[in-house]
């Protein structure tokens, strides 16, 4: 992964989203990978539509019952969304580079299967629980961690030193639990076969830049990357997906979103405050 740019972010981010699309003017990359999933670049176009309105989520969906779902929401404020609109904009090539949602579902088709075997607490590997971990650690609520120590950092550098540092020690401390980690390792294992694969049809490394959670920036450093028989044996559900309305009210915890916020509206205004002259 050398030469490859990996910047780390919070999903919900005002901050992550206003930092990215400054390194992203100063690298001007060939080719943008953002976490989400890979099978589902086609609805990008929708992310992009004129007519689009944010809060909105993709929703992926098994297509026998019983139903099984999967979301990946959008605010305008996240660093993804910003990243997928930046290379709109600026006419470079952008593509997902997570599991294909058919593996997601799958996996949840299995842990639904095993359930009745082992207490399994929640699905893997969610946001909702690198949350719960950090809460655990520190004592305190997630968005009031994150707001203290990341949020009011101005220098585009230090921002991205900061998160994936922080990324890097919950990674660590989240170390003891082998089912989670295993998980972990496929996911970036794929992301990491995505990104060389884009290295094989001959773009520099250089010119590539990749969006993630902070959590896997170190995995990607340092992880191999998913072989071609790896791939072949990873489950797939039978799935379709759509672009879908949501709220302001999916994005709180009071909805029991364990990866929102209390006040997403108020995280709209401070993107708009960044993205449009800074917060004096």
């Amino acid at each position: 992964m050398s030469g490859v740019t990996l910047f780390g972010v919070r999903h919900l981010s005002p901050a992550a989203a206003f930092h990215l699309r400054q390194t992203l003017d100063r690298v001007q990359p060939q080719l943008v990978l953002v976490e989400g999933p890979s099978d589902l670049n086609g609805q990008m176009q929708w992310l992009c539509h004129p007519e689009t309105q944010f809060p909105a989520a993709i929703l992926a969906y098994t297509k026998t019952p019983p139903v099984r779902t999967i979301l990946w929401p959008f605010a305008i404020y996240s660093p993804e969304l910003q990243a997928i609109l930046w290379a709109r904009e600026q006419g470079v090539p952008c593509r997902f580079m997570d599991l294909p949602s058919s593996v997601f579902l799958a996996f949840e088709e299995r842990d639904g299967e095993t359930a009745g075997q082992e207490e399994l607490e929640e699905p893997l590997c969610t946001t909702e629980w690198v949350y719960r971990r950090l809460e655990t650690l520190t004592g305190e609520g997630h968005e009031a961690f994150w707001e203290r120590n990341f949020e009011q950092i101005e220098n585009f550098e230090e921002y991205q030193a900061a998160c994936n540092t922080f990324g890097s020690r919950l990674r660590e401390a989240s170390a003891d639990d082998p089912r989670r980690a295993a998980e972990t390792v496929v996911r970036e294992a794929y992301m990491k076969r995505v990104v060389c694969q884009a290295v094989d049809t001959g773009i520099s490394p250089e010119r590539i830049f990749c969006v993630c959670g902070s959590f896997h920036v170190a995995g990607l450093e340092e992880n191999a990357p998913m072989t071609d028989e790896e791939e072949d044996a990873l489950p797939r559900a039978e799935a379709c997906a759509t672009l879908m309305p949501y709220s302001y009210y999916r994005l709180t915890t009071r909805s029991g979103y364990g990866a929102g916020n209390k006040a997403p509206a108020y995280f709209e205004l401070l993107w708009e405050a960044l993205h449009t002259g800074g917060l004096g």
